[in-house]
């Protein structure tokens, strides 16, 4: 590898994002009714306690066809949770939402009868995390927002923003539309990095997981930003957006070293049976960075103030393995007429 640039991205809040993937459904919807005759496209609930499965019309003139039991007729979508309210009892187990202004969490009741209690308190509601919708735009790294054949959202940053960056990826291809200035590119996410001639013609295509777009946005912050995640045929999945400016701070060395942390572990019995638990992973990057000479300062001040923040760190946009969301560890810049780099620690979030 040649030297690359370093670059930090730190997010800006995706909070006024519109979400045009009709399938991708975050509130509870109209409850399906025998006597009711649909047209195409639209989409009713089957609720069953606080959980309502939704299902979307394929043809019009659908009337009297059970959604569970009329493939031809009907269209899973996925499901939603009630939203929380206060005088209704939930019974151990009970999913329910909180969506409002910014806010699109479910939680879990951990108790039965529980009636009257804020979701607020821990010892009656554990937080799940973020709604399929809203998934991939939260600070967690392996929650994804899931939809059948794409996921669209549009999206208008209001300040500054050149760069993006997709995590946990289970797409074919993005592409990034922004009205103002007529930029519209498309990213193809099949690869096929193969040894030799066997693995070309037999072994399957892959799928990158993360994907990199560092610089190419026009800066219009006013101007509003589409982007598609294309997997027709099957489900779009994408566990993270990060949209930010990317501050290159200098080049990148050669040698990269990338590694994983699981929270993964094991039990072992008396009988020596053991049990493998999967748990999590997250990636951990050390690499040295060239500092642009001259800059040393201005390096120093941004390597502060993005320490104990989330953000994108980019080695390489080479290299997959290079790239991780998460935080930065310990880091020394030096000030140096030696050829001495910058060292830095990065840990991935799960």
């Amino acid at each position: 590898m040649s030297e690359a640039n370093f670059t930090l991205i730190v997010p800006i809040p995706v909070v006024d994002a519109t979400l045009n993937s009709t399938n991708v459904v975050e509130a509870v919807i109209a409850a399906y009714n025998a006597g009711t005759t649909y047209g195409s496209g639209t989409q009713v609930g089957v609720t069953a306690g606080t959980v309502q499965t939704i299902y979307q019309s394929l043809q019009a003139a659908n009337i009297g066809h059970t959604p569970s039991s009329s493939p031809t007729w009907w269209q899973y979508i996925g499901v939603t949770y009630s939203a929380y309210n206060v005088g209704t009892t939930y019974a151990l187990g009970d999913i329910v939402s909180s969506i409002g202004s910014n806010i699109h969490l479910l939680y879990k009741s951990t108790t039965a009868g529980n009636v009257g209690q804020a979701l607020t308190d821990t010892t009656k509601w554990t937080l799940l995390g973020s709604t399929n919708a809203r998934a991939m735009f939260d600070d967690t790294y392996g929650s994804q927002t899931t939809n059948t054949d794409s996921i669209v959202f549009t999206t208008t940053p209001g300040v500054l923003v050149n760069s993006m960056w997709f995590g946990n990826l289970d797409v074919a291809s993005i592409r990034v539309q922004q009205a103002d200035s007529g930029f519209d590119t498309t990213v193809n996410l099949n690869t096929h990095n193969v040894l030799n001639w066997y693995d070309w013609y037999y072994m399957p295509l892959i799928r990158l997981g993360d994907l990199a777009m560092v610089g190419g946005i026009p800066p219009y912050s006013a101007s509003a930003i589409t982007v598609t995640l294309s997997n027709v045929g099957s489900t779009a999945k994408c566990g993270i957006f990060v949209m930010g400016v990317a501050r290159v701070l200098g080049l990148t060395q050669w040698e990269i070293i990338a590694g994983i942390l699981s929270y993964s572990g094991t039990t072992t019995d008396g009988f020596g049976n053991t049990k493998f638990l999967p748990r999590a992973k997250a990636k951990k990057l050390n690499l040295e960075v060239r500092i642009t000479p001259g800059y040393e300062d201005e390096a120093f001040r941004i390597m502060t103030a993005c320490t104990d923040v989330p953000l994108v760190l980019i080695g390489t946009t080479k290299y997959q393995m290079a790239q991780a969301y998460g935080s930065l560890g310990s880091w020394a810049l030096p000030i140096t007429n030696k050829g001495k780099n910058m060292t830095v620690e990065f840990k991935g979030l799960t």
